[in-house]
């Protein structure tokens, strides 16, 4: 059920195929570097990275969407309701994976992960060593950076515990 006050849900079939073709790339791509060592897929095999890349311009494009959909509608810009949502949508499976890895190692892949406290912090993508355990997690931690950098900033500005009303 939607939280009240939420935005309408907002879905756009041409940026579900960009998706598709982002997961496609970098599944070429690590299959490349993880399993076969030799462009299985041709071109999207030597390319496959830049699908990361087009996952963070489409995420800014959405979350950009979510904030200022607000401001569409006459209202204002909530930051602690856009956190709650973000946090809702992403933590939880983080966090219980996160228990799982360190928790059950032996069960999810057996191998070493970085230090637990990377993880806690969002640091896990700073000195990552490719194929190790949970490493996938490691676009949490700009993304994540990037929030707490903004709110940090709005602070600093002198906007802490007002509605910004740009």
């Amino acid at each position: 059920m939607p939280e009240a006050g939420a935005p309408a849900a907002f879905r756009n079939p041409g940026l579900d195929t960009l998706r598709a073709l982002a997961i496609t790339l970098v599944f070429a791509y690590h299959y490349r570097v993880f399993v076969s060592h030799e462009a299985t897929f041709g071109w999207a095999s030597q390319i496959g990275w830049t699908g990361v890349d087009l996952f963070f311009v489409l995420s800014g494009y959405l979350i950009g969407h979510q904030l200022l959909s607000g401001l569409q509608r006459g209202e204002g810009l909530s930051l602690p309701r856009f956190y709650r949502r973000r946090a809702l949508r992403t933590w939880p499976a983080f966090w219980v994976m996160l228990a799982l890895y360190f928790l059950l190692p032996a069960y999810m892949d057996g191998r070493p992960g970085p230090e637990l406290w990377r993880f806690l912090s969002f640091m896990q993508n700073f000195q990552l060593q490719p194929g190790t355990a949970f490493s996938h997690a490691w676009s949490l931690g700009p993304v994540n950076n990037y929030f707490a950098r903004c709110d940090g900033g709005r602070f600093a500005a002198g906007q802490g515990g007002r509605r910004a009303a740009w």
